[in-house]
């Protein structure tokens, strides 16, 4: 009996890990994925995070799968573009496809104060190099 082949995942073409700031109220932060930092400007981020949760930009899109990886990411329905921060308790990993429809995964961990907003938000992850 042989087992099925197990895909790897190819080459990052990016990965980064960024501390969004400054978001009590009003404020928005932008990710940029193709970004060496992973910090962009709104024009060139692909994730806005704001003080309620975090937006897809310039046509990136999120897919939220059971088991967010390579094999997963690369073969899902990206259709989600926006995500609460109650819909992805800290530590949530998704699926996220670039404007240049390159996939990777993202992961969000944040903490609340004692007041119960959401702070020290950190959205972490890789876009691997295949465009899809």
């Amino acid at each position: 009996m042989t087992s099925a082949p197990v895909e790897v995942a190819p080459e990052p073409y990016s990965s980064g890990s960024v501390l969004a700031e400054g978001l009590e109220t009003a404020g928005r932060f932008g990710v940029a994925t193709t970004s060496p930092s992973w910090r962009g400007d709104y024009p060139g981020a692909d994730i806005i995070v704001t003080a309620d949760g975090a937006e897809t930009a310039n046509n990136a899109l999120y897919a939220v799968v059971a088991d967010p990886g390579y094999p997963s990411c690369r073969v899902a329905s990206y259709t989600v573009q926006s995500l609460s921060w109650d819909q992805v308790p800290s530590g949530t990993t998704v699926c996220i496809q670039t404007k240049d429809k390159r996939v990777g995964t993202v992961k969000f961990v944040w903490s609340r104060d004692r007041e119960g907003n959401v702070r020290d938000r950190t959205v972490s992850g890789v876009i691997w190099a295949p465009k899809r």
